[in-house]
């Protein structure tokens, strides 16, 4: 019983120094009456200190079949000093800039996204985003999503539409709809936990 615990414990232990990637599903809400809007699933792991991974899964869930969403912006801790989109299923464009990136009444951001063709409703699109910086391996998903951008109207993360009659928008701030999904490394980990002291509570009794 002593060797199951110690196995159960080292087991544990290794799984601690496992990255774990955190999810946490946005709800992007048009203005009431326009029908537009967009799910964005933000995952991020610290793959270490100077480097870590984004991955994106957008969704356009408006309710009218013109409205193609074309940009998305998002911020992101001032210790990433690096971003370059590495993979994605459509040609998306990306920029990265501090405060650069210019979405006009809604303020500077630092991440853009664009898609000429857009991403039309009902459609997913899938991205990864490779940063370098310090400290990445401290970050979560929330000091990206959390934070708001300079000026303007001070969103976290927008969406742009286009439409043959109109340029629409949609936006999440830091409580709109963010939901932290457990990941299966983290369920592990809790799991793992229950079964060693489990284990521990039996030899406890026996001796």
């Amino acid at each position: 019983m002593k060797t199951r615990i110690i196995i159960v414990s080292l087991f544990v232990a290794l799984l601690a120094c496992i990255p774990v990637q955190a999810n946490t599903t946005v709800q992007l809400e048009g203005p009431a009456g326009t029908g537009i809007g967009a799910d964005l699933i933000f995952s991020y792991t610290g793959l270490s200190a100077t480097t870590g991974t984004i991955n994106l899964s957008l969704s356009n869930v408006s309710s009218t079949s013109s409205d193609d969403l074309i940009i998305l912006t998002f911020n992101a801790p001032e210790g990433v000093t690096g971003a370059s989109l590495t993979s994605s299923t459509n040609p998306w464009l990306f920029d990265f800039n501090h405060d650069g990136i210019n979405a006009g009444g809604f303020g500077m951001f630092d991440a853009y996204l664009f898609l000429a063709n857009g991403l039309e409703p009902g459609q997913t699109d899938s991205m990864t985003i490779g940063l370098t910086g310090t400290g990445l391996d401290e970050m979560t998903e929330m000091d990206f999503l959390s934070l708001l951008s300079v000026g303007g109207l001070q969103k976290s993360t927008l969406a742009v539409f286009e439409n043959p009659a109109y340029f629409g928008f949609s936006y999440a701030i830091p409580t709109s709809g963010q939901q932290p999904v457990p990941e299966p490394a983290t369920l592990l980990l809790f799991g793992c936990g229950i079964i060693g002291l489990g284990g521990l509570k039996r030899w406890q009794k026996k001796a």
